[in-house]
């Protein structure tokens, strides 16, 4: 909270806005977005091919920066989120990078490809003292949050299998 009990503004760096990047583009655009996403800005995006992504005209007219690397991007601002959908290979050093500037992590799965990678991640993420969550279609929806409560509080009795 701010001083006067206002929530401080969450900042948002998408990385990568085209392929399933382009949904998150489209969730948090202000005249699309959900009334609970209130209190957040899109800082910047970093594609280097942005003019691939169908929704380049509404950022580019919203004023949003664009930027070709996250270099370039943390050169100038800072963001408290980083949203990362982006190609597999790239998943683990833009992760590093961006936990080293200072910003909480949100990868579309999956977050790497080799059990060494996801312990350097790990490692990584305690040092920062920041967030590495990995998204996954469905997994934050209010339905799916509300059944792994109801799961473990032990509402549905004991699990036997759970598949997804």
């Amino acid at each position: 909270m701010c001083k006067g009990g206002r929530r401080k503004e969450i900042s948002i760096l998408l990385v990568g806005i085209g392929g399933y990047g382009e949904n998150y583009v489209a969730a948090l655009l202000p005249e699309i977005r959900d009334e609970r996403l209130k209190g957040i800005k899109i800082a910047g995006v970093v594609d280097p091919f942005p003019e691939k992504c169908p929704l380049i005209s509404k950022i580019t007219e919203r004023n949003i920066p664009v930027y070709p690397n996250l270099e370039s991007f943390y050169e100038k601002d800072i963001a408290d989120l980083a949203v990362i959908c982006t190609p597999i290979h790239l998943h683990v050093e833009q992760i590093l990078f961006c936990l080293s500037k200072g910003s909480n992590v949100l990868c579309e799965k999956p977050l790497c490809s080799t059990y060494q990678d996801s312990l350097r991640l790990l490692e990584a993420e305690r040092n920062s003292g920041k967030i590495v969550g990995i998204g996954f279609q469905l997994s934050f929806s209010n339905a799916v949050q509300e059944m792994k409560k109801d799961i473990i509080s032990g509402k549905l009795g004991q699990p036997r299998l759970l598949k997804a």
